[in-house]
Formats: C-alpha cells, structure tokens, sequence
C-alpha cells in the first residue's frame, strides 16, 4: 500500500505543479456575464444535519449522497427544478449510512434513473445501508462500481479523484473524500471522514494534492478539525452541513483561521466557479 500511495502523489503533483487558486465571494454580486460562461456549480441542499449535493458540470449532473429518508421528496424536486426528467447521470456515495444513503434509495423506488453508482466500498460491504442499496441498485437494473484508492475521473470536464483511508473500520472511518478540479477551482468533499482517517492523509499527502478553495467540513462539523489537516487544504470557504447550535467549536475554529463559512441549517448552499472566481450565495429551504 506504501508503495502505491507514493506513486499515486507523484502523480498528483504532477497533476497539480504550478496550479493556481480561484478566488472566492460569498454574497457578493456576479458578473453580468455570469450565466453565459462555462460553470461548475455545486449545490449543497438544504437537508439539515444530512449530506446531499449536486455537481453540474459539462452538461453532467452526479448526486452526492442524499440525505435520509425524511428529505427524498425534496431532494427529487430539486432535481426536478434542474430540468433533469428525474435522472442524474452518477450517484456518489461517500459511505453506506442512512444520513448519506437512505433518501437515494427511497428515490429510486420513486423512479430516480441514473448511469451508475459508485463508491469505495465494495458491493458485498456488511453495513445495513449497503445492502439496502445494493438490493434496491439490482432491482432497478442500475450498474455499480466500486472505486479504486486514487481513483481519478473524468467528470464533465472536471477532474475528480477520490481517496479514503485504508485502515478504518467502520463506514465513517473508511468514509472517501473526493476532490474536485475544474480549471483552477478546486473543492474538497470529506464524507463523515474522521480524526483518525485526517492523520492518514496528513502522513502520505501533500499540501499540493489536498489544497482546495472550498472545502465540506467533515461529519457534519460534530467535532473540530485535525489543524494540520486543515492547514494542508487552506481553504477560503467551508460549509457545515449542520446547526451553528451543535458546531461551535469547528465555528469558532473556522473564525480563527479566517474561512468564510455558511451552514446548510438556514438554506441551500450555491458555490459556482468560471475555473477563475468562485460566487457562493445562499437561499431559503432545499432548492
């Protein structure tokens, strides 16, 4: 595993020599151009203390997680408002637990198509969520595939990567982070990723291959930072999928780094990049 770890940081850093960082404005006006630019966007919806996202990029749209069972409706109508026919084209899965799983399932049954599934962790998985997924991907005849470690993809346009570590053991601890690329905007998704899976990356990794521009806290912001981790990605902007209420201390940590920051508590959360500037603006409810 050593070995493979080192050859795969060679690679990043060849990947990411030289690589220059997007600004980033939260609440402030865009452009008048805007929408006639070619966009990444990112939505983190508003399903409190839940993880579901939607990447739009080059005309591909991958859903991230989903949230639990109580939020499918919702999440399927922002689909829906996208103009998308209840299809996205992957489902990302970060680990199999009901907080990150169920509400894709629930979907499914309701006619949610996708092009695939995938997800560092292998089908025959032995987590409750796993096999619910897995029987509710056979029944709706959608493939699934197990990402390698490393794994790199080309999604849109946008290049993604996903890693995890190794020597968790549980779903949270083996839960993958995914970072994203697109010009010189970059993201940093981290699951439920724990403390102990941060020290996996601080010891193998380089600033270079983890920095991002914005960066998802991880595990909904119920406990603080590892610093050094945090220091290696240097983001400019977090988002908490939480209540300021139970996160204060990853608050009060993000204000002593001086990261802009917003929770998915008081709305969705809408983080759109050119590859040069990043505008993040914020609404009410799961839209």
């Amino acid at each position: 595993m050593k070995r493979i770890i080192c050859l795969l940081t060679v690679l990043c850093l060849l990947l990411t020599a030289g690589a220059a960082a997007a600004d980033v404005y939260v609440n402030k006006p865009k452009p008048a151009d805007w929408e006639e630019r070619e966009l990444l966007k990112l939505t983190c919806l508003g399903t409190v203390l839940n993880d579901a996202l939607l990447l739009e990029v080059g005309g591909k749209t991958m859903l991230i997680d989903g949230g639990t069972g109580k939020w499918a409706d919702k999440v399927q109508a922002a689909i829906n408002e996208r103009g998308l026919d209840n299809h996205v084209d992957v489902f990302y899965n970060s680990h199999p637990h009901d907080d990150h799983t169920e509400a894709t399932i629930r979907m499914i049954h309701k006619g949610l198509t996708m092009d695939e599934t995938i997800s560092t962790f292998p089908p025959e998985y032995k987590a409750e969520w796993q096999v619910k997924l897995m029987t509710a991907l056979e029944e709706a005849g959608i493939p699934y595939r197990q990402l390698e470690y490393g794994e790199q993809m080309d999604f849109g346009g946008a290049h993604l990567q996903f890693w995890y570590d190794p020597t968790g053991r549980d779903p949270n601890a083996q839960s993958s982070i995914c970072h994203i690329r697109w010009k010189n905007a970059t993201v940093l998704l981290t699951g439920d990723m724990t403390g102990a899976a941060s020290h996996h990356f601080i010891d193998n990794f380089t600033s270079e291959q983890l920095h991002a521009d914005i960066l998802k806290v991880p595990h909904h912001g119920l406990m603080i930072m590892v610093e050094d981790f945090l220091k290696m990605v240097d983001p400019e902007f977090a988002f908490v999928t939480s209540r300021m209420s139970t996160t204060e201390k990853v608050m009060n940590q993000l204000k002593r780094h001086k990261i802009q920051y917003l929770y998915n508590s008081t709305g969705s959360i809408f983080m759109e990049t050119d590859g040069e500037d990043w505008y993040i603006t914020m609404t009410k409810g799961v839209f």
